[in-house]
């Protein structure tokens, strides 16, 4: 039942969100998104601190390497289907990831 309705919801028209639909959006993706730090972290198959391999057994083990990421955001919160079916229409593109409910229901 809730994936008939997320199907339904928005599904039904492949023409342009409104001006104030798309700022709604925004502003709400605006006001969730959580800075995370970048910075520097070792990445592959560190040693613990006796000096042995997590994995001493595999013949695979990655050497470590320093990796470094830049600060980015990210939302707090998952998109919702509303929000991504607004971008998609924004983009011309809802036709590409979203079925008419007529079809839906023939299933």
């Amino acid at each position: 039942m809730m994936l008939l309705l997320a199907l339904s919801t928005g599904c039904s028209s492949p023409q342009a969100p409104s001006d104030i639909k798309i700022d709604g959006v925004l502003t709400s993706a605006k006001s969730n998104l959580f800075l995370v730090e970048g910075g520097e972290f070792w990445l592959g198959d560190v040693e613990n601190e006796s000096g042995v391999l997590f994995n001493p057994i595999s013949d695979v083990n990655k050497p470590p390497k320093l990796a470094e990421i830049e600060s980015f955001s990210i939302l707090k919160t998952e998109v919702t289907w509303g929000e991504f079916v607004a971008f998609l229409q924004d983009v011309g593109r809802v036709d590409d990831y979203t079925i008419p409910i007529r079809d839906f229901v023939a299933w």
